[in-house]
């Protein structure tokens, strides 16, 4: 969360409104709660059991060799919290009735590179029923497709398909191999549940711990 408040500040704009929900672990210390006191937050506790059921059902499934220091386990525990993100949405929609129009959806290690805006007229003018993510990189090291796993930008009923990811994982891994590469298994799955997907002018990129516990871009070729 190094970086997290500029990252909030290139998402929002002049124009419309915003409201910020975050999604976490029981478990994890408060620091989100802290940098934006005004945010809606819930907090889940680890469904162990649930984990154990996706594990169960995707154990054939390998991870690929630029992420072989995540574990199946780890990788899944990921795409559940992401689920959760409906029922805190839900729980948001009850408490105040507020709707959104759009919904963007980021990861809190997630820096939108070059100082880039998002741009909503763009959205607007392209429409609201499409998903909206940043442009490519570099993740299309498999030659079938990738999108970015750190931000999205759709309406609620595009992005509850977005969060449901870790019941199609079967469906996401590379082609005729049974080995998930996050970005390409994102763009996989968006094809496979027909999303019609526009990119943004701008690139995003995620914060690692190298080695020495040093926070580096995984993203630096610029």
């Amino acid at each position: 969360m190094i970086y997290l408040n500029d990252t909030i500040n290139q998402i929002k704009d002049n124009f419309n409104n915003f409201y910020i929900l975050y999604t976490g672990w029981k478990t994890e210390e408060k620091i989100f709660e802290n940098i934006f006191p005004e945010s809606f937050v819930i907090r889940y506790e680890l469904e162990n059991d649930k984990i154990d059921y996706y594990e169960e059902k995707y154990k054939n499934i390998q991870i690929d060799d630029s992420n072989i220091h995540k574990s199946l386990r780890h990788v899944i525990t990921g795409y559940y919290i992401k689920k959760k993100c409906i029922s805190t949405l839900k729980k948001f929609y009850e408490k105040t009735n507020i709707k959104f129009d759009l919904i963007v959806t980021i990861r809190c290690d997630t820096i939108i590179y070059n100082n880039k805006k998002i741009d909503y007229k763009y959205i607007l003018d392209n429409g609201l029923n499409n998903v909206y993510v940043p442009t490519e990189i570099d993740w299309n090291m498999y030659g079938v497709g990738a999108y970015a796993v750190t931000l999205s930008v759709g309406n609620y009923k595009n992005t509850k398909i977005l969060c449901d990811h870790i019941n199609f994982l079967d469906v996401s891994v590379l082609p005729n191999t049974n080995i998930i590469h996050p970005e390409t298994a994102i763009f996989l799955y968006y094809k496979y549940r027909n999303l019609n997907i526009k990119r943004l002018n701008l690139k995003s990129f995620a914060w690692v711990l190298d080695h020495n516990n040093n926070w580096i871009k995984q993203y630096n070729n610029e």
